[in-house]
């Protein structure tokens, strides 16, 4: 407790390399000294909101890395601060990717609603990058908030837009993955996706789901099927070995609709 009195008023210096400073000591002094940890973490919480929202922006990303350690060990221990970290339209984009990763840990049964609204403006970015980590995040989120999560994403492509659609479907394979309980209502959004979707890990999100749960798609054969025709012209290896393990595994369970075309997948690949 000495050191920690020693260094409190580092904490509220002018110097942000200073403040940075006196931070991690701080962090460290946790780690090592567990019987002190509340107390150290009472002491630096001011100090590291204030740095988050710091026009500086080294500071301010350096302060997000040391939030996120923090709620590694400590989860949801910024909660009620959470708004603190909802993305500034000037900021660059890896502090708002930065401050989207934070807010996925700080979700709870009180902010979720009001955090799932931030994240759903951030999905109509015009940074294609942005909007698709904050679909990926809602995505994340959606492991604990099934429903709300899975109607804003089933929202979102309502939209057809090409990196939109693709984020969506892709955050739908993982959480069918995770979260089995909701394919009933994954697969009911699917029909039309393909439409949409032109790069590579979309369509092989698509494709996956297509073949894992087919039998609850009423379209899947002949969605798989315009792939199988466009083989020849697909420019992404990863995406015919996809098509291929997919088109089998849905044969399993529709044969008679996936007959024809798998033979045909196999002989060009033969």
């Amino acid at each position: 407790f000495d050191i920690l009195n020693l260094l409190d008023g580092y904490l509220k210096s002018s110097s942000p390399s200073v403040v940075m400073a006196a931070t991690k000591l701080f962090l460290v002094l946790a780690r090592e000294y567990p019987h002190v940890q509340a107390d150290v973490l009472v002491r630096v919480k001011g100090p590291l909101l204030s740095a988050c929202t710091s026009e500086s922006r080294e500071l301010c990303f350096t302060a997000l890395c040391h939030v996120r350690q923090i709620l590694g060990s400590l989860p949801g221990h910024f909660s009620s601060h959470y708004k603190k970290f909802f993305c500034s339209y000037s900021e660059p984009h890896y502090i708002k990717c930065q401050k989207m990763e934070v807010l996925c840990e700080l979700v709870n049964d009180e902010n979720v609603q009001q955090v799932l609204e931030e994240l759903k403006g951030y999905c109509t970015d015009v940074s294609v990058e942005l909007a698709q980590g904050a679909i990926f995040a809602i995505g994340n989120i959606a492991r604990t908030y099934t429903e709300q999560c899975v109607g804003i994403l089933t929202e979102l492509l309502g939209l057809q837009q090409e990196h939109i659609t693709s984020a969506v479907v892709q955050a739908f394979r993982d959480l069918v993955w995770l979260c089995p309980q909701c394919t009933d209502a994954v697969c009911r959004a699917l029909p039309s996706c393909e439409d949409a979707i032109r790069d590579s890990e979309g369509k092989r999100a698509l494709i996956w789901l297509l073949g894992a749960h087919g039998e609850k798609v009423p379209n899947a054969p002949y969605v798989l099927e315009e792939f199988v025709e466009n083989v020849k012209s697909e420019m992404f290896p990863a995406v015919k070995m996809e098509l291929l393990t997919a088109l089998v595994r849905l044969f399993l369970s529709r044969p008679a609709e996936c007959q024809d075309m798998l033979g045909r997948l196999l002989y060009y690949c033969i």
